[in-house]
């Protein structure tokens, strides 16, 4: 992911970090520093300015969540600052509140969704979550503005609003985003006032990749449906999804980046970038 002009990896031995990356002619690029913490890095990644300076948050691949404070800052090997941990491991995606001060995380193996508290102040080992905001299993959870969403592989996508208060058990507002035995919902992204929901049904070059646009997301106050459904004969195997700010929609699956352009009547296809990517930034 890009902060300013410092992209940080994540890769299957740890932290990659560079400086000034911005090209694809960039390939030879030295890393300005790095970390290993034992594992691959995977799911959430993101970054927070607070009063302590920046900060990275990220899972790791042993099912952990891992903080790292001066982020903007190091120029060689680092540690985490505190790492934020349950005892069945697998906490496959985190998101951060910085008004609350609080780390949720998605735990899929029968924990749920799990918090902490001060999040931002605790250094060394966090140890157990401080509560559980529901025992439902959620492969991706994301905060922005004062909303908290949270994904089910299995087709639905929980909101809650007022995020800053949410410290336990609370009825979520429910999209029912897809259904069907064959049909998944694999990530979700929250961009330019949008919920993008990201999923496909099938497999392999049978697969059928959907996404779905739920606009002026900051006023739900209750369920419904998609504003702009997207799909084509371009989308399979789907990985992730953003808006860009001139409204463009990107679409990464198996074999490439599909580029569609907004129209009156709601997105046109572009074009395809082919290449075999995990995740992709919008430096805009």
């Amino acid at each position: 992911m890009q902060f300013g002009e410092r992209t940080f990896l994540g890769t299957s031995a740890g932290l990659l970090v560079f400086d000034g990356l911005r090209l694809a002619t960039d390939a030879g690029h030295v890393p300005t520093g790095g970390a290993s913490f034992g594992g691959a890095l995977a799911g959430s990644m993101s970054v927070t300015r607070g009063d302590g300076g920046v900060s990275l948050w990220t899972s790791a691949g042993s099912g952990e969540v891992i903080r790292i404070d001066q982020a903007d800052r190091f120029t060689g090997p680092v540690q985490p600052t505190a790492t934020y941990r349950h005892p069945f491991q697998q906490i496959f995606s985190n998101a951060y509140d910085p008004l609350g001060d609080r780390l949720y995380g998605g735990q899929v193996s029968g924990a749920g969704l799990i918090g902490w508290n001060q999040a931002s102040r605790v250094a060394g080992d966090a140890g157990m979550h401080d509560f559980a905001v529901t025992t439902n299993n959620y492969g991706k959870v994301v905060v922005a503005g004062s909303q908290l969403f949270a994904m089910q592989f299995a087709g639905t996508v929980a909101v809650y609003n007022d995020v800053a208060t949410l410290a336990g058990a609370r009825t979520p507002i429910t999209l029912s985003v897809v259904s069907g035995s064959n049909a998944s919902l694999r990530d979700i992204t929250v961009s330019d006032g949008a919920l993008v929901t990201v999923e496909y049904t099938g497999s392999g070059s049978a697969a059928v990749g959907t996404e779905r646009i739920y606009r002026n997301i900051a006023a739900l106050t209750a369920p419904r449906a998609a504003d702009t459904v997207v799909t084509h004969a371009s989308l399979q195997t789907l990985r992730t999804a953003r808006l860009g700010a001139d409204g463009s929609l990107y679409v990464l699956d198996a074999d490439g980046l599909s580029i569609f352009r907004p129209t009156s009547g709601g997105f046109t296809f572009a074009t395809e970038l082919s290449g075999a990517w995990n995740d992709f930034t919008l430096i805009e």
